[in-house]
């Protein structure tokens, strides 16, 4: 039984979610709009107190506070 359990815990630690890297104030990220259903490049202005959380403000000029997952340093 330990053997099968063993087994599980490897199989479902290979799937678990990845380490994100932190950003850090005046990068610039790609940011997914949901309402326009693109991707635009957006800067970093600051860490909020929120985990992964951060404040980015867009091309437009408005500043909006987003999940680090909803970003992309790729597409930059």
């Amino acid at each position: 039984m330990q053997h099968r359990q063993h087994v599980q815990k490897h199989q479902h630690d290979g799937k678990a979610a990845r380490e994100l890297q932190d950003l850090i104030s005046g990068q610039t990220v790609a940011m997914f709009d949901t309402r326009s259903r693109v991707w635009s490049q957006s800067k970093v202005t600051k860490e909020c107190d929120e985990p992964r959380s951060y404040a980015v403000k867009t091309p437009n000029g408005s500043e909006l506070r987003r999940n680090i997952s909803s970003s992309s340093e790729a597409l930059c």
